[in-house]
């Protein structure tokens, strides 16, 4: 019909832990793991897509020492981000 399909592709990822790992990690693995969020969030938002529920137990990194974000069920974390902007870009980007 000459329409777009959106998804999201979920696979398994092999992984070291989340983000909570970061308190032992080098400063050159924090700031690139912060730059492949931030660039990840920022093509969500490009597609409309909100994460939503930003903390770092929703971020594996995997064999390869890379960033993932994970759990797009609509969930906020209120320790992390005003509750009053669930489900807006604004959430994504006060969390990071």
């Amino acid at each position: 019909d000459g329409g777009s399909v959106m998804g999201l592709l979920f696979e398994y990822i092999e992984n070291i832990g989340t983000l909570d790992i970061a308190a032992s990690a080098s400063h050159k693995d924090k700031m690139e793991w912060a730059k492949q969020i931030q660039d990840t969030v920022n093509q969500l938002h490009v597609m409309n897509i909100v994460w939503g529920d930003v903390k770092l137990d929703n971020v594996l990194i995997d064999n390869q020492g890379r960033a993932w974000i994970i759990n797009f069920g609509g969930g906020c974390a209120p320790d992390w981000v005003f509750e009053e902007i669930e489900g807006t870009k604004e959430v994504d980007m006060q969390g990071l």
